[in-house]
């Protein structure tokens, strides 16, 4: 979708429809999904947060491979950005948004989902105040 996005973008800028002002608007990854996966990463404190960061960023690729699987009936889309939420304390937020299959009556992402933070959680240098949490969340929510 958003590789389509991009080559008829760029046609137009190229053709000279559109000006280059248009790579920078806004995309509505938000508006083309209903479903996504939020992913917290959070620390007690600025130094910590830097190295939990890092590890949880580094090993999310596992989590996204883990959710692709078209014999499961499920696609996912990674935002790729991360939102940090100083006001509350260290904390970023990342989403995936997920797209079932039509004929997908039922998906548990559960095993996926415990894999992925039993790696990230027997990481050596985690501290207590260090946390992962990840969460369903629907459009409607």
């Amino acid at each position: 979708d958003e590789l389509n996005r991009a080559s008829q973008l760029s046609d137009s800028i190229l053709s000279g429809r559109k000006t280059w002002d248009v790579l920078f608007e806004g995309n509505n990854f938000f508006r083309q999904h209903a479903n996504y996966l939020q992913i917290n990463i959070i620390a007690t404190n600025e130094d910590e947060f830097r190295s939990w960061f890092g590890l949880c960023e580094s090993r999310m690729r596992l989590l996204i491979a883990g959710l692709e699987s078209p014999m499961a009936g499920v696609s996912s889309y990674p935002y790729a950005k991360f939102y940090h939420r100083r006001k509350e304390g260290h904390i970023a937020t990342f989403f995936v948004a997920l797209r079932f299959a039509r004929n997908t009556k039922r998906i548990d992402l559960g095993p996926l989902v415990a894999d992925f933070l039993r790696v990230v959680n027997d990481w050596e240098g985690r501290l207590l105040g260090m946390d992962l949490t990840i969460h369903l969340v629907s459009k409607q929510n």
